[in-house]
């Protein structure tokens, strides 16, 4: 006796679905084999259907349905983004109702490579940090791996910990906030900002899903200190101001390490600044007071605002009055001073290149 299948009375409860195996690596290469056990009310194998598979896990595929004959009809799942994914699976163009079968996809291992437009930038501005994704000890690229990132550490230029300095951003958000995925190339570009920034080194790692990292430092300069190796944070305060009618150039004030032989010190932005009496400016060319307010152009220009330069106290200048004291410059702005006696202690800024290189 002859039993013909039934494909008009198809078997849920007879009928299987399975995958195997039901955990794979997501880099499109490993995969699982789905496979349809097709039967009728009478038990019987149906073949001769058309019949299709589907995932519900984004960047997973599933080829191409074969037909055994034998009622089996089979075909390969893979995919390049990890989660789990419910297999569901049509005869005919309508669902079977059969319970999905799921597949897991765990996340690459890869090999990453972090590179900077220029790891060196000034607050305000943007750094351009590129993650590139390949398989691990492979050439080939790794798309839609997820990336975040965390933060190793803050350093001033002395490398020094620093716990004092505004959060890191990546793309606008806080950088442990952040969430990205590799694109079809393997790549994620982000835009890298400090806007609270005290002018520090920080070096951030990217931490791919599989537990991979890398780590790349940045640095966003400050306008409050001086590119000096002897700067305490990373600056880029100019060292000398031109007057507008172009007569008139001063070198900033030096650093207590630049002169460590002054008569006092200031902190000002995380830097420390010297300061000198009337007998110790004769290391250098002062300005009078007329040429001070050249500088500020008539007080209208705020030095620390415009330049960074410390205002904190009053600048020396080569004017004297008849008891011969020094006028001191304020330089906040309203470009007012004082005379002052000769044992005050004050900024100076040189005519010629006083500071210490």
């Amino acid at each position: 006796m002859t039993f013909v299948a039934d494909s008009s009375n198809l078997d849920t409860t007879l009928s299987t679905l399975v995958a195997d195996p039901a955990n794979i690596v997501a880099d499109g290469n490993n995969a699982a084999i789905i496979t349809l056990m097709l039967k009728d009310v009478n038990n019987n194998p149906v073949s001769g259907q058309i019949v299709e598979f589907g995932t519900s896990l984004d960047n997973s595929r599933i080829d191409v349905v074969t037909d055994h004959g034998d009622g089996r009809y089979t075909a390969s799942l893979t995919g390049t983004s990890s989660g789990v994914t419910s297999i569901t699976v049509t005869v005919g163009g309508n669902a079977l109702g059969l319970k999905s079968a799921t597949v897991t996809l765990t996340p690459r291992p890869v090999d990453l490579t972090l590179s900077v437009d220029n790891s060196r930038k000034n607050i305000g501005d943007t750094i351009q940090l590129t993650v590139s994704a390949k398989g691990k000890g492979q050439t080939e690229v790794a798309p839609n791996v997820k990336v975040t990132f965390t933060r190793v550490s803050v350093t001033n230029r002395k490398n020094s910990i620093v716990n004092s300095s505004g959060i890191l951003k990546i793309d606008g958000a806080a950088y442990n906030l952040f969430t990205g995925i590799t694109d079809a190339n393997g790549q994620l570009t982000v835009s890298v900002t400090d806007p609270q920034g005290i002018g520090v080194e920080t070096k951030i790692q990217a931490v791919a899903e599989s537990g991979d990292v890398q780590d790349t430092s940045v640095i966003f300069n400050v306008k409050t200190s001086p590119d000096s190796v002897l700067a305490t944070m990373w600056g880029y305060m100019p060292d000398s101001i031109t007057s507008a009618d172009g007569t008139v150039t001063l070198y900033r004030p030096s650093l207590s390490s630049e002169r460590p032989t002054n008569s006092g010190t200031s902190n000002v932005k995380n830097e420390t600044w010297a300061h000198f009496t009337q007998t110790q400016t004769g290391y250098c060319t002062l300005a009078s007071q007329t040429e001070t307010l050249k500088i500020t152009n008539n007080g209208s220009i705020n030095i620390a605002n415009s330049y960074g330069w410390p205002n904190d106290s009053g600048y020396r200048t080569s004017t004297l009055n008849s008891s011969s004291q020094q006028f001191s410059a304020s330089f906040f702005g309203d470009g007012i001073g004082g005379y002052a006696v000769a044992n005050n202690k004050d900024y100076v800024a040189c005519k010629s290149n006083g500071i210490v290189q």
